[in-house]
């Protein structure tokens, strides 16, 4: 089977697995309080080796299951009644969805960029003191463009306005380091692009977050009772994903990224986005036919891509003139040459 489908689940590293194994067997044996003291260095190990990716300290860092648990996690936090909030155009379905569904929560969609040039200067004027919070991807789900997130965070903002960074597509493919965001937050799963086990997410909060006079900390937000063998994986993930030099699990995943993109515009192929794409992410743009055609296709070859509806995943992106679905193809490291060029055979062969 050839897989390209990071953008929703990364496979792990067999190291993963292992450390998850070796807990579990750990467990098994009756051996006293000895298995719960092991289990406690582990954790920690776990929570030292993801902070290390964010460039985080450890007591900033709360675990959860999901990207959506842990953004209302965060929400559970802010003091949304009677203010605005703004979000992008990129916003995710789920949280939008959630947001639209409070009375007491004005949502404002913040002005479209231009990601070949960004220019924030018309995002100022929608920023002042009746707005509780921002809401902004680090990595767009479906075209892959990445938002100028480090100069957001500069732009002058309320003390009481929250800066919440959703880094699901982001994390594990390019820095993201806390230090240099200028964030409030940030909220990402680690099954995508850091290949952690299924189930595991995190959420950031820096140091300064007070809310009515009490100080907000992410492990008081995270849930009481989690999976250990779960973080263990993930600290097992995180090992993984330092052990490669700083920036090369991007630049061969931009490489393989650009290598589609090209390939697809040589063959008469809209990507989605366009080429303002700066990640690993490649969304071909086809009408319904050729689709199913792909998709019929693919599993004959066992080959996993993924067919986005933009409807559900990012509503206010979708207008009637523009495309519905799109077949979003998501390499990561482990993917060959040769199997990427299988790939553009095998949608060659159909269209």
């Amino acid at each position: 089977m050839s897989y390209f489908n990071a953008a929703s689940h990364g496979f792990p590293d067999q190291d993963v697995y292992a450390a998850m194994v070796d807990h579990l067997n750990g467990q098994a044996k009756p051996s006293g309080g000895g298995a719960q003291c092991d289990e406690v260095e582990k954790r920690l190990d776990a929570r030292k080796a993801v902070a290390s990716v964010l460039s985080a300290d450890v007591d900033q860092l709360g675990f959860t299951s999901t990207t959506t648990t842990a953004w209302h996690a965060i929400i559970s936090a802010l003091d949304l009644a009677g203010k605005r909030v703004l979000v992008t155009e990129h916003e995710w379905g789920d949280f939008y969805r959630a947001l639209s569904k409070r009375a007491d929560v004005e949502i404002q969609v913040l002005p479209s960029l231009d990601f070949s040039n960004p220019d924030l200067s018309s995002w100022v004027p929608f920023i002042d003191e009746d707005v509780a919070a921002i809401f902004v991807p680090f990595v767009t789900s479906i075209s892959g463009v990445r938002y100028p997130v480090e100069d957001i965070g500069l732009l002058p903002r309320p003390a009481g306005t929250k800066l919440i960074v959703d880094a699901a597509q982001a994390l594990g493919q390019t820095d993201v380091n806390v230090t240099n965001l200028g964030c409030d937050a940030i909220v990402s799963t680690c099954r995508k692009w850091m290949r952690g086990p299924r189930q595991t997410a995190l959420f950031w909060i820096n140091d300064h977050w007070v809310e009515n006079g009490r100080p907000i900390k992410a492990q008081a937000l995270a849930p009481a009772d989690q999976n250990s063998a779960l973080i263990i994986g993930l600290g097992a993930a995180a090992r993984c994903f330092l052990r490669h030099p700083k920036h090369q699990i991007e630049q061969t995943l931009r490489l393989q990224a650009d290598g589609l993109r090209a390939w697809a515009t040589a063959n008469g192929i809209a990507v989605y986005g366009g080429q303002d794409s700066k990640s690993a992410t490649v969304s071909l743009v086809l009408d319904q036919n050729r689709l199913t055609a792909v998709s019929d296709a693919f599993n004959r070859a066992e080959i996993v891509g993924k067919i986005v509806d933009i409807r559900v995943a990012e509503p206010l992106c979708h207008t009637p003139a523009g495309p519905s679905k799109v077949l979003r193809l998501s390499a990561h490291i482990y993917n060959t040459d040769s199997e990427i060029q299988r790939l553009t055979e095998v949608i060659s062969s159909v269209l």
